[in-house]
């Protein structure tokens, strides 16, 4: 699956779970929720949550040296994913893995909690720090590059200025209230990891296990062509309904996604 695909599906997860805004029955007659409100979220976190959730379901391919995010903050995110990809065995392995979301949702448990006198006033600079991160996987996954050609917004300088500018103000304006940071990222390292097991390569849930499905299995009518189907040689496990990466099927999921996302934030913006 493409970043594209992995960020919008990240900010819809969140949404999905968290958000309490619905469409007014004055346009389809029913009021129809979009989310199922699971958290008690104040409303500047649940916006907050949509980017860094969308940013989050770019964590898994931190082990790629040449993925969507390794280039988001050069040099910086350059070298990191070259060493999250040498310590994990390489692209597809430990951080696709439920071991690895596990992982990345305790690791950002601990990194969120420092904390920092600023201006008067104690301010969460672990979260602060880890959410210039999760803005800048997004807008390079997103695309978002604002500024006209030439000018320094649309430079390799261009991210570092609007990730620290939007984790900075979110910093400053959350206040303490980064507690579901933690969950934003195992939910996006979660989805990105579903998200991959809809292609055809599938993802190694059980790594650094990787069985191979059982020959019993496979010699049953229609169960076998089942389990040959979802579970490979390899120990990968899929359901490839999006195809190949970049398929059109995946381009047509990604325009539901857009329609999803962009009209829920809309709503929770209007219903706050």
């Amino acid at each position: 699956m493409q970043g594209y695909t992995h960020a919008l599906t990240g900010a819809a997860g969140w949404i999905a779970l968290t958000s309490t805004a619905a469409v007014p029955a004055s346009l389809l007659g029913t009021q129809i929720p979009l989310g199922i409100g699971l958290m008690d979220f104040p409303p500047g976190a649940l916006l907050a949550g949509v980017v860094m959730s969308a940013g989050a379901a770019l964590v898994p391919d931190m082990d790629h040296h040449n993925g969507t995010i390794a280039h988001s903050l050069p040099p910086v995110t350059n070298l990191l994913c070259r060493g999250v990809e040498s310590a994990s065995g390489g692209h597809r392995h430990f951080t696709h893995s439920l071991l690895g979301v596990i992982a990345a949702a305790v690791l950002s448990f601990f990194a969120s909690r420092p904390t920092m006198e600023v201006g008067g006033r104690t301010t969460a600079i672990g979260a602060g720090i880890m959410a210039v991160f999760l803005v800048a996987f997004a807008i390079k996954a997103l695309h978002i590059r604002p500024g006209r050609r030439g000018s320094i917004l649309n430079t390799t300088v261009g991210p570092w200025i609007i990730s620290l500018a939007t984790a900075g103000a979110a910093t400053y304006f959350l206040d303490y209230q980064w507690s579901w940071l933690p969950f934003a990222v195992g939910l996006g390292a979660f989805i990105h990891c579903l998200g991959d097991g809809l292609t055809t390569q599938g993802v190694p849930w059980l790594w650094p296990w990787n069985p191979a499905p059982p020959k019993a299995l496979l010699r049953v009518p229609v169960l076998g062509a089942v389990v040959k189907l979802v579970w490979q040689d390899n120990g990968y496990f899929r359901v490839p309904a999006l195809g190949d990466t970049n398929s059109l099927r995946e381009g047509l999921f990604g325009a539901l996604l857009v329609v999803y996302v962009l009209g829920a934030t809309y709503l929770m913006v209007v219903q706050m």
